[in-house]
């Protein structure tokens, strides 16, 4: 009952709120008249129920705006370098060509969107859907591994990301693994042998002459 007597006079009904408070008063026992109960009620409790409300209210749309400032300014920090580093990668790949990244909206960068802008080596300027699927595959690639410039791991796992690239492209993909294991350790699983030549270390399964298969490794 003082929850909805509490929520009729934010709506504006002091009537209904005055109805619902009488009878309230009449549970308790007091030495005053009803009326008096009930004013010195909604004043002394629901209108200061009120205003710890919208002082919580004030307080929560202030956690929410330094929350979305430290927001922004950390997504800043981490699209400039991400977006640097994206650059170089697809440069080391392609060997050259030029690549970035932009903001759709950047007074909201929280709320817009990300564009990326290709001009890879003797072609104009294209988006992502016009290139092969050989060039996109290695562009999402050098994307998700220039996320580590801002967020360094100790090691990457790879799995057959090199399955469906002709041999041209996957020259291409171990360039960028031979430029980037310099900072992080790859583990990486693949039947390709342009990707392998670029391994310091290849470990495997073979099968030996008395037809077992036992592990195998062979520092490069």
């Amino acid at each position: 009952s003082r929850f909805t007597a509490t929520y009729r006079i934010a709506a504006g009904d002091y009537a209904e709120a005055k109805k619902i408070a009488r009878g309230i008063a009449v549970e308790q026992t007091v030495e005053c008249p009803d009326e008096l109960f009930v004013n010195t009620w909604i004043e002394d409790t629901v209108i200061g129920q009120i205003e710890d409300l919208k002082k919580a209210k004030s307080g929560l749309e202030t956690v929410i705006h330094d929350i979305d400032k430290t927001m922004s300014e950390r997504f800043a920090d981490a699209f400039k370098m991400i977006n640097v580093e994206f650059a170089r990668i697809m440069q080391i790949m392609f060997s050259g060509g030029k690549a970035r990244l932009e903001l759709t909206d950047e007074a909201h960068p929280l709320e817009g969107g990300v564009e990326m802008y290709l001009q890879l080596p003797g072609k104009k300027r294209q988006p992502l859907t016009l290139m092969s699927g050989g060039e996109r595959a290695l562009t999402v690639i050098a994307l998700l591994i220039s996320f580590m410039a801002y967020s360094p791991a100790p090691f990457c796992f790879v799995d057959e990301i090199d399955a469906a690239l002709d041999d041209a492209n996957v020259e291409r993909y171990s360039r960028m693994i031979a430029d980037y294991k310099r900072k992080t350790q790859f583990v990486i699983i693949s039947h390709r042998k342009k990707t392998m030549e670029f391994a310091d270390t290849l470990q495997g399964v073979t099968l030996s002459l008395i037809h077992i298969s036992e592990p195998t490794r062979l520092d490069v």
